[in-house]
């Protein structure tokens, strides 16, 4: 459910922020960085449990399609209920913006807002409001959502919440490349 092999997009993300504020010349406050880290992982884990559930209970993951050929699906298979997962979700989504709050008040509130715009994306990914998964525009949240408010937030977190247009730029070439 939390799928540890798509992590790496956030741990890049936010440490792309991090890497750009370093070599703009910026001292780095490494434990705001790393609680950013952590938030923002705990946030996509909480987004890709939610998406789990709620593709079951929507009926999207089922026996036979890709998801439950390719990979593991506890929910699908019925060794964790939809209930269990849904609230599992919201948990782990909690706690991220919980500690997010926390980075917040060290840092100032910039990277809180970052967290509450990646948390927002993340969620109308599958969430019950948006789902923009099944309306046809998914990738593009997911595009949007790994960029500019994760490497941007990144940023703030290790400078203390400055704000520059350099992670923004940089992080909206690295969609392009990666997604030409």
């Amino acid at each position: 459910m939390i799928r540890p092999w798509s992590l790496p997009m956030s741990l890049s993300s936010v440490l792309l922020g991090g890497a750009i504020a370093y070599f703009d010349g910026y001292r780095i406050d490494l434990y705001a960085l790393f609680l950013a880290l952590i938030a923002t992982l705990l946030l996509h884990a909480g987004a890709n449990i939610l998406n789990d559930a709620s593709d079951v209970s929507k009926g999207i993951d089922r026996p036979g399609v890709a998801t439950a050929i390719y990979r593991y699906h506890p929910v699908l298979q019925g060794e964790v209920s939809i209930t269990y997962a849904f609230r599992l979700s919201l948990g782990i989504t909690f706690a991220g913006l919980l500690l997010g709050a926390y980075v917040s008040y060290i840092t100032g509130p910039v990277v809180f807002g970052f967290e509450v715009v990646g948390a927002v994306l993340l969620m109308s990914y599958t969430g019950p409001l948006i789902n923009s998964k099944v309306r046809g525009f998914g990738e593009f949240v997911v595009m949007m959502t790994f960029g500019p408010p994760l490497v941007m937030g990144g940023f703030a977190a290790s400078t203390g919440g400055l704000l520059s247009l350099n992670p923004f730029l940089v992080s909206v070439f690295q969609i392009g490349r990666a997604h030409v």
